[in-house]
């Protein structure tokens, strides 16, 4: 604390916000009686603002914009003109590593920067021919209208039937004059139970927190529960059903990630387990043949995609406004002025089309800013030849960068977000603190640990039958992006203790100078 490392915490404004380059001004205007700054851009008559706290040295607090403001190093310096929406240059300095570009005419150093971008932040906006001709209202799902928007009566469409899609179905279904969904790849869902909790039951959570936060480190995927039933192959049929109906009524992820490891390696396994969701499916849908085979998978098993949970989301293609359109048989082939056209030519008419239809997951964060390396590497240019990692926290060739929720971690996908999010930032943290105490400046993985590091996360991933299809899991919702299963797969127990153990000798994969 007598020798703290400086941070410097930037809020970006990308272009998937709608705040491009291209802004008339945009300024920080002198508020130090209130011991704040303001952030004000306008851009075609319009104005937002927000307001720039310094209780914790750089702090952000949206107001009115509702979008990410750029954060200086140092705001007591006034008004700046700035230029938002631009690149960072990440470059090897020796001592530092320096960003560029991200002001006009001016340079910010920064020993360390840490991504924390998230693992699902670059949504696909631009997927279909002739968007921009729509004379309705397009909405992305993860760029809702802070406003909201009123589908009150509305002829609405909604594209995609992942976690997200799903979300909006069984959320608009009762508000909607009709509502059109355009199904492509059904998944295996489980209704949610919500349980409501008293004061004795958080109280109860409160007394075993310390238990807690060490259980989640051990487990499979951050949670309190783990896999702990009896091995597949030593319980009867009617006992595995006993424990997989005991899970389902749980009405949580418990069912994926606590029920029998078995399922994810042997196929025999899997079908059984498929089996018994697409039973409880087939019940909620009143064992309709048509939406059976539309919304039921069967060219995939349980688990090896993401299972969304849901509540209410199969009972809304059982009203009488609720229509679907089968992807699989009839494509979207465009955008039109009136709606959405089909392959097989027919222009189905809307108010408003809903657009779930995913992201760029675990690599999009980053490819889509303009990280350098040393000389003059880029990461977008590797990335789209092989996407690598060490331990999904440092990458061979841009010393002194770290990042959170990227590939080849757990935090790409497979885990409890925030248990493991804090796991990596308290492991960056430590990491940091070794190096300074040690009179190091740079640190970055060596080629031989980041080459063992892949080549353990590939081994471990081809053991499972989550590499053999096509979902976000694999990059395959991205044409051209490389194919890897994107998330560590060995567990998020194991992959703290290889994590510890790095700490524990000294960060020996690391090279630190």
């Amino acid at each position: 604390q007598t020798d703290p490392v400086h941070f410097l915490q930037i809020w970006i404004l990308p272009e998937r916000a709608g705040i491009a380059p291209g802004y008339e001004q945009t300024r920080f205007e002198d508020a130090e009686k209130r011991g704040r700054l303001r952030l004000v851009a306008s851009r075609d008559g319009r104005q937002g603002s927000v307001t720039v706290h310094r209780d914790v040295n750089l702090y952000a607090t949206l107001l009115e914009a509702g979008h990410h403001p750029i954060v200086l190093d140092d705001l007591s310096k006034g008004h700046r003109e700035l230029i938002p929406g631009g690149d960072f240059v990440y470059g090897d300095c020796g001592d530092a590593s320096l960003l560029d570009g991200l002001l006009q005419g001016e340079r910010i150093d920064a020993q360390y920067l840490v991504c924390c971008m998230g693992m699902l932040s670059a949504p696909l906006t631009d997927r279909f021919p002739g968007q921009s001709s729509f004379q309705g209202q397009i909405l992305h799902t993860a760029l809702w209208p802070k406003d909201g928007v009123d589908l009150k009566g509305k002829r609405v469409a909604v594209i995609g039937t992942g976690a997200t899609g799903i979300q909006v179905i069984q959320t608009i279904k009762g508000e909607v004059g009709e509502m059109t969904v355009f199904v492509r790849t059904p998944q295996y869902v489980i209704p949610m139970r919500n349980p409501k909790y008293s004061a004795a039951d958080w109280a109860g959570w409160g007394e075993r927190f310390h238990e807690l936060k060490q259980r989640v480190r051990s487990t499979f995927a951050g949670f309190d529960y783990d896999f702990d039933a009896p091995p597949w192959d030593s319980l009867t049929p009617a006992e595995r059903e006993a424990v997989l109906e005991r899970l389902w009524d749980d009405g949580s992820l418990s069912l994926w990630l606590s029920s029998f490891p078995e399922m994810f390696f042997d196929e025999a396994v899997s079908e059984v387990v498929s089996e018994f969701v697409r039973r409880k499916m087939r019940d909620r849908l009143k064992h309709d043949p048509a939406l059976c085979e539309l919304l039921i998978p069967t060219d995939y098993g349980f688990g090896t995609h993401r299972v969304p949970l849901e509540n209410g989301y199969l009972e809304a293609y059982l009203q009488d406004n609720v229509h679907t359109v089968n992807c699989r048989q009839t494509p979207i082939e465009r955008i039109v002025p009136e709606g959405i056209q089909t392959a097989d030519g027919t222009v189905h008419p809307f108010d408003v089309i809903i657009m779930a239809v995913g992201f760029d997951a675990g690599s999009g964060a980053l490819t889509r800013v303009d990280i350098r390396g040393r000389g003059g590497r880029s990461l977008k240019e590797e990335w789209q030849r092989e996407i690598r990692t060490a331990m999904g926290m440092q990458i061979h060739g841009y010393p002194n960068l770290f990042s959170t929720a990227s590939p080849l971690a757990p935090t790409a996908a497979l885990c409890n977000m925030t248990t493991c999010l804090q796991a990596q930032v308290d492991w960056v943290t430590d990491c940091i603190a070794y190096a300074r105490a040690q009179g190091k400046t740079v640190i970055e993985p060596t080629r031989e640990f980041e080459d063992a590091w892949v080549a353990h996360h590939d081994e471990t991933a081809n053991k499972t039958l989550v590499v053999k299809t096509d979902s976000w899991y694999m990059g395959s919702n991205v044409e051209g992006k490389p194919r890897r299963l994107l998330s560590y797969i060995g567990g998020v127990g194991h992959y703290h203790r290889q994590c510890d153990e790095q700490a524990a000798q000294g960060y020996p994969g690391f090279a630190m100078r």
